[in-house]
């Protein structure tokens, strides 16, 4: 999934309830999460004993990222799999992998390509290789963005993205989504069919720190 939005609009919120919901479905041994969180506003939101990694610099990020890759290659589907297995996903074992990624826009994208460069061969087979990705970015100069080859391949194949509220000024996104004003929590939701006005949950964990101060 591909969230997009302004500071405050509930990016950060979405990713606490993403999490939340993978501590409840997945034990440990069923899922590992990797967060990469530059503001920390992730930082208790897996369980150390489910979280594979956690970075929160671009550099530490990439390096993440390859150790996520080494561990997922030997998963891609290769000539001997049969159609069956492929359904079934019966050629391997192990956790689903979830990577988590808050600010995205904050790290670095030196080094060849940006911090998600090593998973380009695994985005296309996430379904079929227990592979998930959850990406959020700042609106600001997204549209220049969508030129970097992981976000590209994102769009291009029609990741589901929350589209939280974002300044007009950035012109058209996603082939013909013009982005707009929204109140904090409000995003459209858009995929392969027609863009869909969602309002998002609270989290309880977002409640508490905004009554905190």
């Amino acid at each position: 999934m591909l969230v997009v939005g302004d500071n405050e609009s509930g990016k950060t919120n979405l990713l606490r309830l993403v999490t939340r919901t993978i501590r409840e479905r997945y034990s440990a041994t069923e899922a590992r999460v990797v967060v990469v969180d530059p503001r920390r506003g992730l930082f208790n939101a897996i369980p150390e004993e489910q979280r594979l990694g956690y970075a929160v610099t671009g550099e530490s990020a990439r390096e993440m990222m390859m150790a996520a890759a080494a561990a997922l290659k030997p998963r891609l589907p290769g000539p001997e799999v049969t159609p069956e297995q492929l359904r079934e996903r019966s050629w391997w074992t192990g956790p689903e992998l979830f990577v988590v990624i808050d600010d995205y826009d904050l790290l670095s994208s030196s080094g060849g390509g940006g911090p998600l460069s090593p998973l380009m061969e695994m985005l296309p087979h996430g379904a079929d290789i227990g592979f998930h990705l959850i990406l959020a970015r700042g609106a600001g100069g997204f549209s220049r963005a969508m030129g970097e080859p992981a976000l590209r391949m994102l769009i291009d194949a029609n990741t589901p993205s929350m589209v939280l509220s974002c300044p007009p000024s950035e012109g058209v996104l996603f082939g013909s989504l013009r982005p707009q004003r929204l109140p904090p929590g409000r995003a459209l939701r858009f995929d392969r069919r027609d863009p869909v006005k969602v309002q998002l949950a609270l989290d309880p964990e977002t409640e508490e720190a905004d009554a905190r101060g």
